[in-house]
C-alpha cells in the first residue's frame, strides 16, 4: 500500500481508498478516492502544501485532488496553528478571507501608581489590519 493510503470497504463490499496524514500531532483525513494512486497523490499534495509557504489562492488553483475546504484547512493549520477538522461553509469562507487580512492587536495592562501611591489600572490597545 502506498504512503498515506488505507483501504476501506463500502456497505456493498466494494473497495475504495482513504487518504490521511498526521501533522503537528493531528490526524487529518484527506478524503476518499476510487483508486490507490489518486489517494496517494492527494497525500503527496497535502504534504507539499504543509511543507511549503504557498499562498491560499495559488494552492487552490494548483490543487485539483483536494477539496477547497481541505486546502483552506491545511493552509490555515500550517500558518495559524488553528485546526478545524470539519469546517462548515461559513467558517471556511471566513478563514479564507482571513488569509488576506492579517489583524494584529497589541494590548498592555499596566498598574501605575498615582500621586497618592494608589495603583491605577491602565489599558492600552492598538489594532491594525493589513491587507495582502
Amino acid at each position: 500500500m502506498l504512503a498515506g493510503v488505507y483501504i476501506a470497504k463500502k456497505k456493498d463490499n466494494s473497495t475504495y481508498y482513504r487518504s490521511s496524514l498526521t501533522y503537528r500531532n493531528k490526524h487529518i483525513s484527506l478524503g476518499s478516492f476510487p483508486t490507490e494512486l489518486q489517494a496517494h497523490k492527494a497525500y503527496l499534495c497535502a504534504l507539499a502544501l504543509l511543507e511549503s509557504d504557498i499562498a491560499v489562492d495559488e494552492a487552490i488553483q494548483n490543487t485539483q485532488l483536494l477539496s477547497f475546504d481541505k486546502v483552506v484547512m491545511l493552509i490555515n493549520f500550517r500558518d495559524n496553528c488553528m485546526y478545524i477538522p470539519t469546517p462548515i461553509s461559513g467558517i471556511t469562507t471566513f478563514i479564507f478571507q482571513l488569509q488576506f487580512t492579517c489583524i494584529k492587536t497589541i494590548s498592555a495592562i499596566i498598574l501605575k501608581p498615582d500621586e497618592s501611591s494608589n495603583l491605577i489600572l491602565m489599558t492600552y490597545s492598538i489594532t491594525a489590519a493589513i491587507k495582502y
